[in-house]
């Protein structure tokens, strides 16, 4: 996904997108890092197993279950 369209689905400017990868928001808002996690969905890893496989013991952490929830209203 490109900074543009992460932003836009954010709700967030793109140059906020930029200095988030680049590590440079240090006081963003967990509201607005949510938000960026819900833009991404399943490409942002809030409590997703980072291997090729499922961990046994994987359960979903809340962020997951959050997302869920949020995209099953329509929320994209």
């Amino acid at each position: 996904m490109s900074q543009r369209s992460v932003a836009f689905k954010a709700g967030v400017s793109q140059s906020e997108i930029s200095r988030f990868e680049r590590g440079m928001t240090p006081h963003m808002s967990a509201y607005k890092v949510l938000e960026i996690g819900l833009a991404l969905g399943p490409r942002f890893p809030f409590g997703y197993c980072p291997h090729d496989h499922q961990c046994s013991d994987a359960r979903p952490s809340p962020e997951v279950e959050l997302w869920d929830r949020l995209d099953s209203t329509g929320r994209s």
